[in-house]
Order: C-alpha cells, then sequence, then structure tokens
C-alpha cells in the first residue's frame, strides 16, 4: 500500500477541474499499481480533500479495486471529524490512528480510540492499524502508553 496525495488546486483552476485531474492520474496510477499488486490509498491530507464529500468524489470515480482511502483519524477539521471519519471508513485500505482530533474551529483534543476503531470496525476494515502520534509530550513516553490504550481498543472490538 502506498498512500498518495490530492494536493491544492492551483490557483488558476477550480477544486473541480482539481478534482477531476486526480481523477484522471490515479485511474492512470492504479493501473500501474494494479500490475504490481499495490494498493494506492488517497490520504484524507488537506487541499483538495479537506471534505470528505470532494474525497469520495475522487475515491468513487476511479473506479479501481487498487485504490482506496488512508483513513488519517486526525486530519479531518471538520465541525464533526468522527462524522467525516465514518463517510470515508468503508473505503480505507490503512488506517492512521492520531492521538489528538481537531474539530474545526477548536483546539486539538485527545482521541477517542474506542469509537475512531469502532468505525473501522462497522466500516468492515481488516487491515493495519498505526498509530501516529504527534503530540507534544515526550514520545519515549507518551507512544508505548497510546500503543497499549490503542491495543486496548482494538481487541475491544475485535477488529
Amino acid at each position: 500500500c502506498i498512500r498518495i496525495f490530492a494536493g491544492q488546486a492551483p490557483k488558476e483552476t477550480t477544486k473541480e477541474q482539481a478534482i477531476q485531474w486526480a481523477v484522471e492520474t490515479t485511474r492512470e496510477a492504479c493501473q500501474y499499481a494494479a500490475q504490481k499488486g499495490v494498493f494506492l490509498a488517497l490520504e484524507n491530507h488537506g487541499g483538495i480533500v479537506s471534505e470528505p464529500e470532494d474525497l469520495l468524489k475522487i475515491v468513487e470515480a476511479v473506479e479501481s479495486d487498487w485504490f482506496g482511502v488512508n483513513f488519517d483519524s486526525g486530519n479531518f477539521n471538520t465541525p464533526d471529524p468522527y462524522k467525516s471519519l465514518e463517510m470515508i471508513a468503508p473505503f480505507a485500505v490503512n488506517a492512521q490512528i492520531k492521538t489528538e482530533i481537531r474539530p474545526q474551529g477548536g483546539e486539538k483534543i485527545p482521541a477517542d480510540f474506542d469509537r475512531l476503531v469502532g468505525i473501522l470496525g462497522q466500516a468492515g476494515y481488516r487491515g493495519y492499524v498505526a498509530l501516529e502520534y504527534e503530540g507534544k509530550e515526550e514520545p519515549k513516553e507518551a507512544v508505548p502508553r497510546h500503543l497499549e490504550e490503542l491495543q486496548k481498543a482494538i481487541d475491544k472490538a475485535g477488529l
């Protein structure tokens, strides 16, 4: 699995045109990826995919068995990031769980691992789940604790 990004719409164009270009180029890349047995995973990483609806426009238009979403739990800054993640979870081929989320207009808050893993489980996700730590606490202390919490959530959900 290789994660890919859609980027920003160039200043001289519209978001709709940029989405169409992303569809066209991703279709071509998926043809090659399929020959190599590699999934391409579009990450919800700002730019033209900062809203779940726009990311889904690309995913649904590409129509490839070798294409899906890199579910990054900390990248939607929408009014309800969990609802946005529920929308993209059925298309996830890889999952990165961050320790914090940030609702639109708000501060970063601790992520609810049980809820995030539950979203993946309800969507039928069966792939890898990676912890992505970007917090301020010393990683050597924070990461082991967060990994333990994430593992408990995964075990509880039967994922």
